[in-house]
């Protein structure tokens, strides 16, 4: 049934309504977001994604071991009772993540490149709801 419907739609529809719950989603996921627009938010996150993946682009793999032992040596100087095992953990996954995506170039690239029309998509959107809204 909503295969059929879908078919029925035009696309400029189905592009409003897919925004329209992505804008609603991340408005609820981000609950203390200033911007009283859910669209206006959706496209401050898409512009922050793209700015992630634009920059895992840098050899990162060359700056592990100066971030880990910035991190570890910030950790002991803030308290040695303090410094735990899984905050060791965590910045070694989170290092090891990144080093893995600066290695593939194509996936971020085909995200930066779908993240862009999104935002473009997104843009035409909201031009096309500005005026009404007035």
């Amino acid at each position: 049934m909503e295969a059929e419907n879908r078919l029925t739609l035009p696309q400029e529809t189905i592009t409003e309504i897919f925004f329209k719950e992505e804008a609603r989603r991340i408005y609820e996921a981000f609950p203390n977001v200033n911007d009283p627009d859910p669209m206006h938010c959706l496209r401050t996150q898409l512009d922050y994604m793209k700015m992630v993946m634009s920059r895992l682009t840098l050899p990162w793999d060359r700056f592990i071991p100066v971030l880990f032992r910035s991190f570890a040596i910030y950790m002991k100087h803030y308290g040695e009772s303090t410094v735990s095992s899984k905050a060791y953990q965590n910045a070694v996954l989170l290092m090891d993540c990144m080093s893995f995506l600066s290695q593939q170039g194509a996936i971020i690239n085909n995200s930066v490149t779908f993240l862009d029309y999104q935002i473009k998509e997104l843009d035409k959107l909201m031009a096309k709801q500005s005026p009404s809204a007035e």
